[in-house]
């Protein structure tokens, strides 16, 4: 009997450690390296480039999102392997949230629905996802490969003085639609950001979220707990708001009994359906969608510094400055998990044309949506 295992058992249980390592200690610099050189022995080319660009994202003055000699580029997202069932268990399966599905099963029954002319949408400003445009190119690549094709987005080029760069919005119509504002005149890391996020912002688990003011989301949670959920809920809920209650007797009229049912499971505790945690689900689940459209680490992260209004007290530039802003920002911490995880390399770091997954599914791929 052999003593040791074989060298290629070797590397891998090497890299499956140091992947922990880099897990357990998210953006350290000493670790990414370590597992980039394992990622390297067990000569996993397209797992180490991932890992490369996220080593690289920061350095230097210039943000890595320009081509430069500092650069580690994402490949084409046309280039990546045609399966969004994969993609979106990668980038949504462990978002799963009690609320956000309350808020999906409502969306389903109509009662916010409008159509486009309510939303003041036009027909000439819908972008097809075929059109020899840089934005439709844009949009058939970043929607095909999410599998949000039915989600349709419109442009409209904002009127002077136009806003210094594109501007995006879910709109509420059946389905949701996403609006970009602005104009655009080639492609960009923050307009591949931007389009990916709204998509997803656009899905049903999301879409009320993103398209209701915080009163009236939280007052469609109240009713939601009034309606389905256990009666001292139901009391406390319902006292003194009136619009609590017309909200919670729609919903009784419009729910149909198996949504009825799952309601009530999820409304058997009124501390899951909180505003705080639908906004907070969604808004991962845009910015994840934003990172794998982009491919670009450094956009993602500095459009969430920017959305958040965050401050960070190490620069990223700064060796421990990745590190520092995962162990002070779980968003930031969020983007960088998922860029460092192997399934995220095989699903965006591919260098070239592969097969189709849905078309052919052998089994045999390591691109799994698991942890």
């Amino acid at each position: 009997m052999k003593s040791f295992a074989p060298r290629d058992d070797r590397s891998r249980e090497a890299l499956a450690v140091r992947r922990m390592q880099a897990h357990l200690r998210l953006g350290d610099r000493g670790a990414l390296e370590r597992l980039q050189a394992a990622a390297i022995a067990d000569k996993n080319m397209t797992y180490a480039r991932a890992i490369e660009h996220v080593l690289r994202a920061f350095e230097g003055d210039e943000p890595s999102d320009r081509r430069g000699d500092g650069a580690v580029l994402p490949p084409l997202l046309a280039a990546q392997r045609d399966a969004p069932e994969l993609v979106s268990a990668l980038l949504f399966r462990d978002l799963e949230s009690p609320v956000n599905e309350a808020l999906a099963l409502v969306w389903e029954t109509g009662l916010y629905r409008r159509d486009a002319g309510q939303s003041g949408l036009v027909a000439s400003e819908r972008v097809q996802p075929t059109s020899p445009t840089v934005l439709g190119e844009l949009y058939g690549a970043v929607a095909g490969h999410l599998g949000l094709l039915r989600t349709a987005l419109f442009h409209q080029r904002a009127p002077s003085p136009a806003p210094p760069s594109p501007e995006g919005q879910v709109i509420r119509v059946n389905p949701p639609a996403v609006l970009l504002r602005g104009e655009i005149r080639e492609d960009s890391p923050e307009l591949r950001y931007l389009l990916g996020a709204h998509l997803a912002g656009a899905m049903p688990d999301y879409v009320l979220v993103n398209t209701s003011a915080e009163d009236e989301l939280r007052t469609l949670l109240s009713a939601i707990v009034a309606a389905f959920g256990p009666l001292e809920a139901t009391a406390h809920s319902t006292r003194g708001n009136p619009a609590v209650v017309r909200l919670e007797q729609n919903l009784w009229q419009l729910i149909p009994p198996r949504a009825e049912r799952r309601l009530r499971e999820i409304c058997d505790s009124a501390s899951k359906m909180t505003y705080e945690a639908a906004v907070k689900t969604t808004r991962t689940a845009m910015r994840r969608a934003g990172l794998f459209a982009a491919g670009n680490l450094a956009t993602a992260v500095r459009a969430t510094l920017k959305e958040r209004g965050l401050e960070l007290a190490v620069p990223l530039s700064q060796p421990e400055g990745l590190a520092a802003a995962c162990a002070a920002h779980p968003e930031i911490a969020d983007l960088v998990r998922l860029a460092t995880r192997m399934e995220y390399a095989e699903a965006r770091w591919q260098p070239g044309t592969v097969p189709s997954l849905r078309r052919v599914d052998t089994g045999s791929s390591r691109f799994r949506a698991g942890t």
